[in-house]
């Protein structure tokens, strides 16, 4: 097991490794925590997801998952009155991004494929966007998974 202590270290851990292994080494940095400079080596390998946290026009909470390169891979599926409860349903997703079995693929009537998220009780906490094919769907389950348990919030 490697334990590095410096970012030249992990600059040259990267430079000479796949992505599956640098995301290995992420892995090792977030559950071990022997590691200083987390922030860039998720910089170096283009791990920064984040959610968005919005209050819109009418006073109410969204939010946003987006993966590293901003584009929207998540969106809560009903409006929040408080900040609080979009944060409290944000940290689920955080929870149970992870397991496969939280995941419903769906096909819309117009044969748009789409999923949805679930908490451990069963409801819907999540949606994706719409994609043409449920390869792409699949994609982005497999994104969220990733990029779900994030801690960055943005408001």
């Amino acid at each position: 097991m490697y334990y590095l202590r410096t970012y030249p270290e992990y600059k040259k851990l990267l430079g000479n490794c796949s992505l599956a292994a640098a995301k290995e080494a992420l892995n090792v940095l977030f559950y071990t925590r022997r590691f200083e400079h987390d922030y860039f080596l998720m910089k170096e390998i283009g791990m920064s997801s984040w959610f968005e946290l919005n209050q819109d026009t009418d006073g109410q909470f969204n939010f946003l998952l987006k993966d590293s390169n901003g584009e929207t891979i998540l969106t809560n599926t009903q409006p929040y009155i408080s900040k609080g409860s979009a944060k409290a349903d944000i940290e689920v997703i955080q929870r149970n991004c992870g397991y496969v079995d939280r995941y419903l693929a769906k096909e819309s009537p117009s044969g748009e494929h789409y999923f949805d998220l679930q908490s451990p009780n069963h409801h819907v906490i999540a949606t994706s966007l719409m994609y043409s094919t449920a390869k792409s769907r699949d994609e982005t389950i497999s994104s969220v998974m990733s990029n779900g348990s994030t801690r960055t919030v943005k408001n």
